[in-house]
């Protein structure tokens, strides 16, 4: 499993795994999706843009 490396890592305290547990999230999930999002916007613009953010609002919201 992708996160067994971070569950096995020793930390001093619960809100530093989730700090590290966040930045994991946000550079695997949250930032591939966000340029693959805002690339299809560039290359189509339709739907409009502000589809594109809802689509990635709900998306970070899902990970929470």
């Amino acid at each position: 499993m992708v996160h067994a490396h971070f569950i096995n890592m020793q930390h001093h305290t619960y809100s530093e795994f989730l700090l590290h547990y966040t930045i994991f999230l946000l550079t695997t999930e949250v930032i591939p999706t966000f340029l693959k999002v805002l690339s299809t916007c560039l290359l189509l613009q339709s739907p409009p843009l502000h589809y594109h953010f809802d689509y990635l609002g709900n998306k970070i919201y899902q990970l929470i």
